[in-house]
Order: C-alpha cells, then sequence, then structure tokens
C-alpha cells in the first residue's frame, strides 16, 4: 500500500508518492505541469527510498549473524557437556571413580588432558532434546549511502529482537563419538532507520523462521543454517518540492520484503593446551531477496548477495564454584563478493550507478563472549560484537540462555 500527496492526500499505487499533485515524476525530479508558473525541484525523499535496500540488507545480515552465532553457542555448549557418569577434570570428560556397591568405572587416562571436542565413543546413541532464546540489541551507521556530490545520505538504524530454537542432539551416529544437531529457529525483529540529509524514516518489523544443522567429528565441526525473513518495509517523509514557490509534499508506503538466506560455516579446533584453543573458521552466506507489490513504486527490485568470510576463534576453560566457564574472542574479516538488484534502473528514478555499493569491499568484525555452563542443564551466555569498514560502523549484544534435558 502506498499514500501520499500534497497535506497528506491520497494518491494511486505508483513513483507519483514522490511528488505533489500537479507534478511529474521524472528521473527523481518532480516537474510542474501547470496550470500557473514554472517550477521543478529534486525530491530526496525518493532517493532515499532507493537506498533503503541497502540498509535492509544489511540489517539483515546482521540478524542472521545473531542467529549463526546462536548456532555456535548451542554447539560450544554440546561439545563441552559431560555425559551422566562422567565428570570434568581439566577440561576432560573423564568417568567419575566407582562407589561402593557400584561395577569399577575403568581408570583415568594417564596421558595429558586435552579439551575434547565430541562425547567418548562409549556413550550408548540415542537424543537429547533442549530449548535456546536470546534478546539482542544493535546500532548501525551507515555514511555515503549515495554519492557525497548527488545529496549525500547516510542512515543510522537501532534494532532490537529476540531469537529462539529447540533442537534434538544425537551422539555416534555415522562414527564413533560424533555428535549430530538438528532444530528449528524463530525470532522477530524490529529496526528504526533515520536518514542522514533527508526527511525519510523507515522502520523495518516482522518474523523469521528456520532450521539448522550441526556436525562434530573429533576437530572438525560444521554448522548449516536455512532462515526465512518475512518483513514489512514502513517510510514516511515530508519535504519541500520546488522553489517558486515551495510546496510540501508528504507520504508513507509499505512494500514487504522476504530474504531466503543460506549460511554454512566449516570449523577446526586446535588445542593450544588443556584448558585453551584456537578455531580457524571460514564460511559463506547466500541471500536472496524479494518485494512484494508496488517495490518498482518505491525504487525496490528484486536482487541477491553472496558474502564471503574467515577467521579464528580463540577460547579458555575453566572451572569456577562449580560452573564451567568458557571465554571465547572472534575475529573476522568479511565481504560481499557479488550484489545484484536493490535499486530499480528506469527513468522515474536516479540511475542506481549514484549509490556506493559494498560489493567487493572488506569488513572486519570482533566478538567477545562468555559462556556459562551450570552443569544441570542450564547454561547462560552474554555475547558483544564491534564491526566496521569503509563508510560503516556497528556494535551490538545479546544476553540468552539454554536448557537441555
Amino acid at each position: 500500500m502506498v499514500a501520499g500527496g500534497f497535506a497528506g492526500s491520497a494518491s494511486p499505487l505508483h513513483a507519483q508518492i514522490f511528488c505533489p499533485p500537479n507534478f511529474a515524476f521524472n528521473n527523481g525530479t518532480c516537474i510542474f505541469k501547470g496550470p500557473g508558473p514554472a517550477n521543478s525541484g529534486f525530491s530526496v525523499a525518493a532517493l532515499s527510498s532507493e537506498a533503503l535496500s541497502d540498509v535492509a540488507q544489511s540489517v539483515s545480515q546482521e540478524t542472521t549473524n545473531r542467529t549463526v552465532e546462536a548456532i555456535r553457542e548451542r554447539r560450544e555448549q554440546e561439545t563441552a557437556a559431560c555425559p551422566e557418569n562422567f565428570e570434568r577434570v581439566r577440561g576432560e570428560c573423564r568417568p567419575r571413580p566407582a562407589r561402593s556397591g557400584r561395577p569399577k568405572a575403568r581408570p583415568p587416562q594417564t596421558a595429558t588432558p586435552m579439551i575434547v571436542k565430541a562425547l567418548p565413543p562409549e556413550v550408548v546413541p540415542g537424543y537429547t532434546p533442549a530449548v535456546w532464546t536470546q534478546v539482542f540489541g544493535d546500532f548501525e551507521q551507515r555514511d555515503h549511502l549515495t554519492s557525497p556530490a548527488f545529496n549525500d545520505i547516510g542512515s543510522r538504524s537501532t534494532t532490537w529482537g529476540v531469537l529462539s530454537g529447540f533442537d534434538l542432539t544425537f551422539h555416534n551416529v555415522g562414527d564413533a563419538g560424533d555428535t549430530v544437531i538438528v532444530g528449528l529457529l524463530a525470532g522477530y525483529t524490529s529496526t528504526d532507520v533515520h536518514f542522514t540529509n533527508s526527511s525519510t524514516v523507515a522502520h523495518m518489523t516482522g518474523p523469521s523462521v528456520g532450521a539448522y544443522g550441526v556436525y562434530v567429528h573429533g576437530a572438525f565441526s560444521t554448522d548449516l543454517t536455512f532462515k526465512t525473513d518475512l518483513f514489512s518495509l514502513d517510510e514516511s517523509f515530508s519535504e519541500t518540492i520546488g522553489t517558486n514557490p515551495p510546496i510540501v509534499n508528504a507520504g508513507t508506503a509499505s512494500v514487504d520484503m522476504t530474504n531466503y538466506i543460506v549460511a554454512n560455516n566449516f570449523n577446526y579446533r586446535i588445542p593450544l593446551s588443556a584448558a585453551q584453543w584456537i578455531e580457524p573458521t571460514v564460511g559463506y552466506r547466500f541471500t536472496q531477496t524479494k518485494y512484494g507489490a508496488g517495490s518498482g513504486d518505491v525504487g525496490l527490485e528484486d536482487g541477491h548477495l553472496f558474502r564471503v568470510q574467515g577467521g579464528a576463534r580463540v577460547g579458555s576453560e575453566a572451572d569456577w564454584n562449580g560452573t564451567h566457564v568458557t571465554a571465547i574472542v572472534t575475529g573476522l574479516a568479511y565481504s560481499d563478493v557479488s550484489i545484484s538488484g536493490g535499486t530499480v534502473a528506469n527513468t522515474d528514478f536516479v540511475n542506481p550507478t549514484i549509490f556506493a555499493s559494498d560489493e567487493g569491499k572488506l569488513r572486519g568484525e570482533g566478538v567477545f563472549a562468555l559462556n556459562f555452563d551450570y552443569n544441570n542443564g542450564l547454561s547462560t551466555f552474554a555475547l558483544a560484537d564491534v564491526r566496521g569498514g569503509q563508510d560503516f560502523f556497528g556494535y551490538g549484544g545479546r544476553l540468552g540462555l539454554r536448557y537441555q534435558w
């Protein structure tokens, strides 16, 4: 649905929303059709609407980051947890000593203990259910969304949301000691976007649903996530058009935005000591964006994004007052190597070449996480991250808990 016009009056569903009545919209400019003196003016609101594609896609990528990190934390909990009748000794799961009246357990290992990545082979195959949830907040600043020489537009986005999941963990599925986690997830995201050098304000809200899988075998692990965002993009504006005399034009628009996302990561954990490890990681992400009816009237069109990333995670584990604590620092470099679509290319809107593209730009991200496993099925975690690159800066945090029974 799109509405607009002079003093809030309604207009038909087309790009004319960005011009008052009696004005024609062409190449981003409102041209007076008469009767009356000649008058025309550029619509910054129309330009901002096209720039909204980059902002919305960036926010969607960060909600996906939250999802992928939550799944990694879920893996961390599962691979760090000890099975029944085992206890953690300096980062390793060992059989508990035998008690009176019970069969004698196998003696402790004499080799130097190392952090395990999978449960011991003697564990009986089966499955374990678990639930998890998290809340998150995020801020992102983007500068020079358009050419600085052409109405230099930037954005400031504030996001909050909730994400939850349910999964089953299977042991010894394909090989002794391996672990498989399969689960479903759902969440909700709300984002407020304020543009600089523009009166346009936008809101992106909606649910997300998806599924994920994790496989761990020895030091190797991989995770695969499928997620769909069912977002609504709502924007409003009020601007002055023309100079002879100036006319105020105001309007609102709402367009559906659906993202289909596949994310895959590969990891290999290398012990550094009995309680420290490093885990190199590489991965990719593909996002296909589909806009709903009327998207072309506000300067948006379907497109895709392909991202690659690589880096490492460094972890340290310790037992404190009956709680197993894991501290993890992650450093990543990533780049959107292929981007298509997003903004329309026709005689109504400004040529998309004046927009600054993220394609090929190298970004960096740092993440610090703390996991607390209370050894009773309950664990909690906290995470903070910061990221940046050319004309881009963001930070966020989240809190969550998991319960396994």
